[in-house]
């Protein structure tokens, strides 16, 4: 591709994630001369997608902006990944909360076998 913009780099790297190369991805990334939003949130997903929840951490931190969406893809991931004090530490530090950020950590809890803290969150 003659000339990529991010766009087509973003699309680049979620090939690679869906595909199964994280390695690849990770290289694509770095290489990119401007990322947006997007382009952070398919890294962090695709570390928790593979399990590398520290990673996806590290990642989620580096942001230099973390929309609603980001912060609900880390609790999506934490509770995914059974990382209930995590989630449950970030879901604190939030700075706006929307109903996906609640359900998120309600099923979270429930699906981690906290079904008692589910029910009084």
């Amino acid at each position: 591709m003659p000339e990529r913009d991010v766009v087509s780099w973003n699309s680049i790297i979620k090939g690679s994630l869906d595909c199964g190369d994280l390695g690849l991805a990770v290289k694509l990334f770095d290489e990119i001369p401007e990322r947006n939003v997007v382009c952070w949130m398919t890294m962090v997903n695709g570390f928790l997608q593979f399990g590398n929840v520290e990673m996806a951490e590290s990642l989620f931190w580096e942001m230099p902006v973390r929309d609603v969406a980001a912060w609900n893809s880390m609790i999506y991931g934490y509770c995914d990944h059974g990382k209930v004090e995590d989630d449950m530490r970030l879901f604190e530090e939030m700075p706006c909360r929307n109903v996906i950020s609640w359900t998120s950590m309600i099923s979270g809890l429930d699906q981690n076998g906290k079904s008692n803290e589910a029910v009084s969150f």
